[in-house]
């Protein structure tokens, strides 16, 4: 792992959270950081992680597999996130120590600017 990694948390618009990440580290298609980058070159597939409701309590997400904990959820597609932002109330705020679109796929970054 070279170091630069995109990792935020998406506040829902129904109060639940879930984290993001992306990099060599994380469980994502490419599986480089967003340093390492060509132009024009995407992620198609992220790592959610810890997916928690206003109380602090984790839920699962359906129809997606993980990695037996609840916990982390490796290679969700691009589609499935916007499916699952759409789901709970939209994108409310977006938090977290590196908070660069790099390599997101043009239509997450137009959504998470919301």
């Amino acid at each position: 792992m070279n170091g630069m990694m995109m990792k935020v948390r998406l506040t829902l618009g129904n109060g639940k959270e879930i984290g993001i990440g992306v990099s060599d580290g994380h469980y994502c298609n490419p599986r480089k950081s967003p340093i390492d980058m060509g132009i024009g070159e995407e992620y198609d597939k992220i790592e959610i992680g810890f997916p928690t409701m206003k109380d602090g309590n984790t839920f699962r997400l359906k129809g997606i597999g993980d990695d037996g904990t609840g916990m982390i959820y490796p290679y969700v597609p691009i589609q499935i996130l916007i499916s699952i932002i759409r789901t709970n109330g939209g994108l409310v705020l977006i938090s977290g120590k590196e908070n660069r679109m790099m390599g997101i796929p043009k239509k997450i970054s137009d959504l998470l600017m919301i």
